[in-house]
């Protein structure tokens, strides 16, 4: 077995022994490392690695690409999650598809971008599935500001107080599902 960095070795640690299911994973977390003469792999894909084997369900999310399902059942996911997929035989598929892009939506499979949209999704996941899911939320520093001071539109203060909610359910621990949130 390779060696980890430190830090590594006590996510690795913590992510086995499940007294948590809420991570903060902060600091040069895109950098390029390499340690003891391998090559590190991105944090994302990292933690991605990590959960595979124990964890059937995987989400990333960041506010550019919006929602991506990494594993699992997609149409399982999107049913859990609230969210209507045009079938492939649908003749509108393509119109709504391109509609959602004008929109602003660059995620290929249509999953909700905005935070006000994909955060309620993904907690409906939470609520329903019964299969463990780990969520990843990158570039969460743009997502979720340090304080909240300052901010006077209601819509700017949603993702902290999801995230803030996410943190204290223990539900969410119940149910197996991890959140790394990295910023």
């Amino acid at each position: 077995m390779i060696a980890l960095p430190s830090w590594a070795e006590e996510l690795v640690s913590e992510v086995k022994n499940r007294k948590s299911h809420f991570f903060i994973v902060y600091g040069n977390v895109y950098d390029k490392i390499v340690f003891n003469g391998f090559s590190f792999p991105e944090t994302v894909r990292f933690l991605i690695s990590l959960t595979e084997k124990k964890i059937p369900q995987c989400l990333l999310y960041d506010i550019f690409l919006g929602i991506q399902i990494k594993r699992g059942d997609k149409e399982k996911i999107f049913s859990e999650m609230g969210i209507i997929m045009p079938k492939s035989n649908d003749p509108n598929a393509g119109l709504i598809s391109a509609l959602k892009q004008i929109k602003g939506a660059s995620n290929p499979t249509n999953l909700p971008v905005n935070p006000l949209e994909a955060l309620p999704a993904i907690d409906k996941l939470f609520e329903k599935t019964e299969k463990s899911t780990v969520l990843i939320v990158d570039h969460a520093d743009v997502i979720f500001p340090a304080s909240l001071q300052g901010i006077n539109r209601q819509s700017e203060k949603v993702p902290s107080i999801a995230l803030s909610q996410w943190s204290r359910n223990e539900n969410i621990r119940q149910k197996g599902h991890l959140i790394f949130v990295v910023a």
